[in-house]
């Protein structure tokens, strides 16, 4: 019973969260993580595991674009464009820049 209940939290929680996770740089390389909780409208972005942005959307259909830099000797610009589609706003795209180019949708 316990166990059930537990697969339910997570198939709820993989529901409500988009995450995902993509590398910058050529030389000098990040881990970016980005992930978005749908159900408290929080929004985290992290460079090799440290916290570089965060934030929150706090009305329903709300289409944040965050900016963030990464990089010492070899920097890159990074844009977010959190795009909220489907029932509820449960499936967003998020579009990721580098650099001003299109990286991917996710």
């Amino acid at each position: 019973m316990y166990f059930d209940n537990f697969v339910i939290i997570l198939e709820l929680n993989m529901l409500f969260v988009t995450e995902f996770e993509f590398e910058v740089g050529e030389k000098e390389k990040h881990e970016i993580n980005f992930k978005y909780s749908k159900w408290l409208g929080d929004i985290t972005i992290k460079s090799d595991g440290v916290v570089i942005a965060k934030n929150r959307v706090l009305l329903a259909g709300q289409s944040p674009i965050i900016n963030v830099s990464v990089g010492n000797s070899e920097k890159h610009n990074l844009r977010f464009d959190v795009r909220p589609q489907g029932l509820f706003f449960l499936k967003p795209t998020i579009a990721v820049y580098v650099d001003d180019k299109l990286f991917k949708d996710y």
